[in-house]
């Protein structure tokens, strides 16, 4: 017999206080466990020396994955930082230490592969567990504002060329090796950006993850900019909507900055193109933090970023999903420069230290104190009128971290630029006017 009008509008009303105790009964269900994280690397050293500490690297990881149960299938990004070209050899400009630490591809590929050896001989009978070797570089500067596109086929060659280490090696069936690109708005326009994409797209169909920020992007979807020109819609298309691009964010910030503005990310894409934005995992950088004395406001530990990010996506059907991975970022071990960078002042130092946020105009470097010595100059993060130098020391022998200190100018007058040098003495001139003369031995300003 059919149900009274009144009868089924009870039955609705019933069923729909059934379906909200479920809902709240699931939202109060505790967050989900974080996936276990990784160590991943920004590439401090490339020469036949540094050939066994990849390999343990490598090693290391695989042991970790042989000692969990069940098979394991997680990833590690190598971070050998900016495109450079150096006398017609294209290469990477090392991350987090001087501007101008040349590596050619030659060099750069035996670490990729040596870690990928670790990995398949420490995995012991473990032949199930698998792990994605994501190739990293960058975004930023000049090569890729003015040879995008070469640079991009030439990063191609790079990952192409190591995938055939790999499986020469005969680490091809535990080992997956990818491409990577940390791309940030500030570094570069997305013009410049998608002309690389573009090169490696015209060599490669291997997929390359975008381990880079959103930075200006909206964290509430009240608006589609961000920072430099860039839109959700170009933020997008370098993380997802490029037929080979995947997303694995940086989420940094303790405050959920940077998961808010991916979370919108995955509400745009939905809204816009009506699919999901599955994003395969999320980037921290506490152990680069701690070896570099700390880092405020952006030292997320693993769990703490990818639980930031599942817990806004979980909380949305719409975007509902699990990010898979969950990497943390370090400095590789320093073991000498094998080739001297650039001495003097340098301008194109513009994302030179990941993990600095100061906004950094230009720097000097050069030897001093019995190491090589880097000061950079520029502004600190969310304070354009706090001039700071960021003091980077780097080891001539083996040494596991990098000396890194930010010290502030006395006077708040603006962001600061190296103008002379004198010795151990540097001449710094303020957005503002003043004039700072900065002790590199002593560390201060006089």
């Amino acid at each position: 017999m059919a149900l009274s009008r009144p009868g089924a509008v009870s039955k609705r009303l019933a069923l729909a206080v059934l379906l909200a105790s479920m809902l709240v009964l699931a939202s109060a269900l505790p967050a989900a466990a974080a996936p276990a994280a990784t160590s991943s690397y920004y590439v401090r050293a490339t020469d036949s020396a540094s050939d066994a500490v990849w390999f343990d690297y490598g090693c290391a990881q695989g042991r970790a994955d042989e000692q969990r149960p069940g098979a394991q299938n997680r990833i590690v990004i190598l971070d050998f930082g900016a495109p450079m070209l150096v006398n017609g050899v294209y290469g990477f400009d090392l991350p987090g230490g001087a501007t101008g630490e040349f590596r050619s591809r030659l060099d750069a590929a035996s670490a990729a592969v040596h870690f990928a050896r670790g990995y398949r001989g420490c995995t012991a009978a473990d032949r199930a567990s698998t792990i994605t070797l994501a190739i990293g570089t960058t975004n930023r500067g000049t090569q890729v504002r003015d040879n995008g596109y070469q640079q991009g086929r030439a990063f191609a060659n790079f990952v192409r060329s190591i995938t055939s280490q790999v499986a020469a090696a005969g680490a091809s069936g535990q080992v997956t090796v990818t491409g990577a690109i940390d791309v940030e708005m500030d570094w570069n326009t997305f013009g410049d950006t998608r002309e690389w994409y573009l090169g490696y797209d015209s060599l490669s169909n291997t997929t390359i993850y975008n381990f880079g920020d959103a930075a200006g992007c909206t964290q509430d979807g009240s608006t589609t900019a961000c920072n430099n020109g860039w839109t959700q819609e170009r933020v997008w298309w370098v993380s997802e909507g490029f037929a080979l691009a995947h997303p694995l964010p940086e989420i940094y910030t303790n405050s959920g900055s940077m998961a808010r503005q991916w979370y919108q990310l995955a509400r745009y894409t939905d809204a816009r193109h009506s699919a999901d934005m599955v994003i395969a995992g999320t980037l921290t950088q506490f152990g680069a933090c701690q070896q570099v004395g700390g880092c405020t406001t952006t030292d997320n530990t693993p769990s703490q970023g990818w639980t930031q990010l599942f817990d806004l996506l979980n909380a949305n059907p719409a975007v509902r999903h699990r990010p898979r991975w969950s990497a943390d970022i370090r400095y590789s071990s320093v073991l000498g420069l094998a080739a001297a960078p650039p001495t003097g002042i340098v301008d194109d130092v513009q994302g030179a230290l990941p993990t600095s946020t100061a906004r950094l105009l230009n720097a000097w470097q050069g030897r001093a104190g019995g190491g090589f010595v880097s000061v950079y100059a520029g502004a600190a993060a969310g304070d354009a009128n706090q001039g700071v130098v960021v003091v980077v020391t780097l080891e001539d022998a083996r040494h596991p971290t990098l000396g890194q200190q930010l010290v502030k100018t006395p006077s708040r007058s603006g962001a600061l630029r190296v103008t002379a040098a004198n010795g151990s003495l540097l001449t710094l001139q303020a957005e503002g006017g003043t004039s700072f003369t900065f002790d590199i031995a002593a560390r201060r300003f006089r």
